[in-house]
C-alpha cells in the first residue's frame, strides 16, 4: 500500500514538472503566462497590466512572442506608440478591452498580424463617420468584430456595414447581423468565412428578412453563418403556375444543424417529398407552414412521427386554383417573436450535401422502422384532418 502511495505522488510530481516547464511567467511584474513553442504565446488576460508596458517587455525580453492575449484589462482607447514594440506579432486579442475609437495609424506597422480580434468593445463600426477601416493592418487573414454596439446608438437609424476593401488578404469576417445591404466594395473582398450570428453575450444579430440584394454583393462567400435565425420563410419561391416540385433531400440538408423553430414553405407548388427529407430538418424545429400546396399521398407523411418537437403543421388550401391577378400583391409576411427571415428572390436556391445519406442513421431513433407509425407531438387525428383537405390519395 505504501509503495503504490509513493508511485502515485511520484507520478504526480512528475505531472506538474512537465506542466511547469510548459507555461513560464512572463510580462510586465511576472503577472502574464507564456507559452514556449516554435514561437511564444503570452497569455496577459484579465492580469490588470498596462498596453505599453506589455509592448515593452516583448521588446526587451520576449521578442519571440507571436501571439499575444491582452483581453478584459480596461484598456481604453490607445495610440501607435503604446502598440510601437508589438508590431512584429502576428496574432492580437483586444476583446473587452472598453475601446471606442481607432486613432489614425494605430497599426501601421504592423505587417505580419494575421489575426486580430477587438470583439466586445464599443467600436461603432456601422457608422462610416465614427469607424475608419482603413487604419486596420493590410496584412489581416482573420477579423473578429461582434459584439461593437454603442449604448448610445439607436436600433432603428439607418446602418451601413464597414467596407474593408483595402483588406485584400482578408478570408474570415466576424461581426454582427444589422438591417442593410452589403456594398458594392464587396464585390472586390476576398472574405470567403462571413459570420453575422450573435456570438458573445453582447452580440446580437437583428437581420429579420433577407431579400434579393441583401448579400447580392458577397461574390466570393462560400461560408454564411446566420445561425440565430428562428424562423425561414421561403414562400411563393417557385411558378404559381408551373408544373408541381418536389422537395429534395438536397435541397434543405444544410438546415439540419440550424436553430430554426418554424419554415414556411406556403404556395410553392409541392407535390411531393422525397423519403427521408423530413429527418434533415432542424432537429428542435416546431411549426411548419406548407399551405397552398398540392402534395400527394407519399412515405414523408408517416416519417412526420420522426420529428419529435413538431407541434403545429399548417397546411390547408390544398390543390387551390390561382387566379393570376392576386399575385400582383406583395406576399404577407410573419414574423415571429421578432426572429425571422423571408426570401423574396424569386429564385430556387440549389444547394449540394456531401453523402447526406449518411443521416439516415437518425432513423435509429424512430424505432428502427423505414417510417414512423407512432406520432410524437403531431396526433394521428390531427394528420386526418391533413389529409382530408385536399391531399391525394
Amino acid at each position: 500500500m505504501a509503495l503504490n502511495n509513493s508511485l502515485l505522488v511520484l507520478a504526480l510530481l512528475i505531472v506538474h514538472a512537465n506542466i511547469s516547464m510548459s507555461f513560464f511567467k512572463c510580462g510586465p511584474d511576472l503577472k502574464c503566462s507564456c507559452m514556449p513553442s516554435e514561437m511564444v504565446e503570452m497569455d496577459c488576460k484579465g492580469r490588470r497590466v498596462n498596453l505599453r508596458q506589455v509592448c515593452e517587455s516583448i521588446a526587451l525580453t520576449y521578442p519571440t512572442v507571436s501571439d499575444l492575449n491582452i483581453a478584459r484589462n480596461n484598456i481604453g482607447n490607445f495610440n501607435a506608440e503604446d502598440l510601437n514594440h508589438c508590431r512584429n506579432i502576428s496574432s492580437l486579442n483586444m476583446n473587452y478591452n472598453q475601446i471606442s475609437s481607432l486613432r489614425s495609424g494605430v497599426f501601421k506597422d504592423f505587417r505580419n498580424i494575421l489575426t486580430l480580434d477587438l470583439s466586445e468593445n464599443v467600436l461603432d463600426i456601422y457608422n462610416k463617420t465614427a469607424f475608419d477601416p482603413s487604419v486596420l493592418p493590410s496584412s489581416l487573414r482573420i477579423l473578429k468584430l461582434y459584439g461593437n454596439f454603442r449604448e448610445d446608438s439607436k436600433l432603428e437609424r439607418s446602418f451601413a456595414y464597414p467596407n474593408f476593401s483595402n483588406l485584400r488578404n482578408l478570408a474570415m469576417l466576424q461581426m454582427d447581423g444589422v438591417v442593410t445591404d452589403f456594398g458594392i466594395d464587396y464585390e472586390n473582398s476576398g472574405v470567403k468565412n462571413l459570420t453575422l450570428s450573435s456570438k458573445g453575450p453582447l452580440g446580437f444579430c437583428s437581420i429579420k428578412e433577407i431579400f434579393q440584394t441583401t448579400f447580392h454583393s458577397l461574390v466570393n462567400v462560400r461560408v454564411l453563418d446566420l445561425t440565430n435565425i428562428q424562423f425561414l420563410n421561403y414562400s411563393r419561391v417557385y411558378t404559381s403556375f408551373g408544373i408541381g416540385t418536389i422537395l429534395l433531400n438536397r435541397d434543405i440538408c444544410y438546415l439540419r444543424n440550424t436553430s430554426l423553430k418554424a419554415i414556411a414553405f406556403d404556395d410553392n407548388r409541392i407535390q411531393m417529398i422525397e423519403q427521408n427529407t423530413n429527418l434533415l430538418l432542424p432537429e428542435h424545429l416546431e411549426t411548419i407552414y406548407a399551405q397552398e400546396n398540392k402534395f400527394s399521398f407519399g412515405v414523408y407523411l408517416l416519417q412526420l412521427g420522426c420529428m419529435e418537437n413538431m407541434i403545429h403543421i399548417h397546411a390547408n388550401n390544398q390543390h387551390k386554383m390561382h387566379t393570376p391577378i392576386s399575385y400582383l400583391a406583395e406576399p404577407k409576411q410573419r414574423t415571429k417573436q421578432g426572429f425571422g427571415m423571408s426570401i423574396h428572390d424569386g429564385r430556387q436556391f440549389e444547394v449540394h450535401c456531401e453523402r447526406y445519406s449518411r443521416l439516415f442513421v437518425l432513423l435509429n431513433t424512430c424505432n428502427r422502422y423505414r417510417y414512423c407509425s407512432t406520432f410524437s407531438k403531431i396526433t394521428q387525428k390531427h394528420l386526418f384532418i391533413w389529409l382530408q383537405h385536399g391531399i391525394q390519395r
